[in-house]
C-alpha cells in the first residue's frame, strides 16, 4: 500500500446523514425520500452527504442500504426505501449518483433479502426464483442503470440455503458477469463469525470486514495450503483498488 501511495481509507454509512458520534447534518429516513418520488431529492440528499464526508475524513459511503420492505419485523426499513423495486432503485441509484458525482463512493447493500435484525447472523430467507428476479434483484439492477456504485456489500442472511457472500453464482455470475460490476464486493460487518472467510474470498469478496489479525491468518494460510489460488487474490485486490481506491 506504500509502494502505491494509497492513503488510509475512512468509510461511514450514511443514507440519512454521516453515521459519526459528532454532529452533522442529518435527513429524513430514506423511506420518507422515497414517499416524495422525487429523484433530484434522493440525489440532493447524496450531494450533501458527499460535499460534508471531506471535513470528516471519509472517502467512502456505506450506503444507499436499499431491500425492500419485505417484512414488517425487518427493524431497518427507515434506513431502505420502499417495497416496490422500481422506487426503490431509481432513488437509491440517484442517491448514489448524488455521491459519486460529488467525490464520495456508494456502497448498495445488502445483497440479498436481508429483511431482519434480531437474529440476523442466522436469518435465512426463503425466496423463488421469479420473486428474485422480478422483485428483488431487479431494484439494485434499477440502481445500477442510474449510477455504477464503487462497492456493494453482501448481507448477513443466508438465502435459499447458502450465503450470498460466499456464493460465486451471485457475485460472480450475476452481479460481476451480468451487471457488469468491476467495483469492491464488501462483507457485512463481522458476518465473517458465521460465514467462512476463506470460501467468501474464493466467492469474490475483495474485503472481508472489518478485518482484524485472525482473519488475516486465516486468508494467508489457506493462500498457503492452496485452498486460495493465487489468480483469485490478485483479482480481487484488483476489483478493490478499481472500487474503493479511486474515490
Amino acid at each position: 500500500l506504500r509502494r502505491r501511495g494509497l492513503p488510509s481509507f475512512w468509510v461511514s454509512d450514511a443514507n440519512a446523514g454521516l453515521n459519526l458520534k459528532k454532529p452533522n447534518v442529518g435527513f429524513p429516513a430514506s423511506s420518507v425520500i422515497a414517499a416524495s418520488f422525487n429523484r433530484e431529492i434522493a440525489y440532493a440528499v447524496g450531494r450533501v452527504i458527499a460535499e460534508e464526508s471531506p471535513a470528516h475524513g471519509i472517502s467512502q459511503n456505506l450506503g444507499p442500504g436499499m431491500n425492500l420492505h419485505r417484512s414488517i419485523l425487518c427493524g431497518r426499513h427507515p434506513e431502505y426505501f420502499s417495497e416496490d423495486p422500481y422506487l426503490t432503485g431509481e432513488l437509491a441509484g440517484w442517491h448514489g449518483r448524488g455521491l459519486s458525482e460529488h467525490g464520495v463512493g456508494c456502497c448498495y447493500k445488502h445483497l440479498f433479502c436481508n429483511n431482519a435484525e434480531l437474529g440476523r447472523l442466522g436469518s435465512h430467507s426463503v425466496v423463488s426464483t421469479q420473486a428474485l428476479r422480478e422483485l428483488y434483484f431487479r431494484a439494485f439492477e434499477i440502481a445500477f442503470r442510474a449510477q455504477k456504485p464503487e462497492a456493494v456489500m453482501t448481507g448477513y442472511n443466508a438465502l435459499n440455503g447458502i450465503y450470498p457472500a460466499e456464493s460465486a453464482e451471485l457475485l460472480q455470475g450475476l452481479v460481476r458477469s451480468e451487471w457488469g460490476f468491476e467495483g469492491a464486493i464488501m462483507s457485512d460487518w463481522s458476518s465473517c463469525r458465521t460465514v467462512d472467510a476463506v470460501h467468501m474470498v474464493n466467492a469474490g469478496n475483495c474485503w472481508i470486514t472489518p478485518g482484524g489479525p485472525l482473519w488475516v491468518w486465516r486468508i494467508w494460510r489457506a493462500a498457503r495450503r492452496g485452498e486460495i489460488p493465487k489468480a483469485t487474490l490478485q483479482r480481487n485486490v484488483m476489483h478493490l483498488l478499481k472500487g474503493l481506491g479511486k474515490v
